[in-house]
Order: structure tokens, then C-alpha cells, then sequence
């Protein structure tokens, strides 16, 4: 599951009913949305818009979460670069 607590981030927003999610700090979320956001994928020499979907909208979450190990578990490489990172296929 990937939460953010920017909504503008998203692309294909939508609200949903509010629904609770236990996070691994034990820390509650309210959930009140989803949508799909765009990573850009840098592969070789071209740059490549990826988007991810079913993201949650959790505006109470001090920072966007990003799981690591599901990105990598789907196949991708990710490099952390000073305060961002570069996924890569």
C-alpha cells in the first residue's frame, strides 16, 4: 500500500468514504481518497513517465510513505540522489 498527503500529487483522483488504516508505527490514518500518481523512470539515456495506481490519500501523514521493497519486488532499481530518488527498470 502507498499513501501520500499531497493530494495535488495525484492524477484520477477520487474521494471515498473515510476509512482507517493501521500503519507499522502503530500509528492511525484516515484514508479519504485514491488515485494513481506519476513517477518519471529514467531507463538508460530516456526518461519515461510511469504511473502508479490505487495510491491512498491520507491528508493527516506527516510526508509522502514510499515502499522501497515493493518497488524493487516489482523488478525495479532505485538510487537515492541527495533528498530524491531515481527509479529504475
Amino acid at each position: 500500500m502507498h499513501l501520500s498527503h499531497k493530494q495535488e500529487w495525484f492524477k484520477d483522483f477520487e474521494k471515498i468514504p473515510p476509512m482507517k488504516i493501521y500503519l507499522e508505527n502503530n500509528s492511525i490514518q484516515e484514508v479519504v481518497g485514491r488515485g494513481k500518481m506519476m513517477a518519471s523512470l529514467k531507463l538508460k539515456d530516456k526518461t519515461t513517465p510511469t504511473y502508479f495506481k490505487n495510491i491512498l490519500y491520507a491528508p493527516g501523514l506527516a510526508k509522502k510513505e514510499f515502499s522501497v521493497k515493493q518497488i524493487v519486488s516489482m523488478g525495479h532499481m532505485i538510487k537515492f540522489v541527495g533528498l530524491c530518488c531515481v527509479i529504475k527498470n
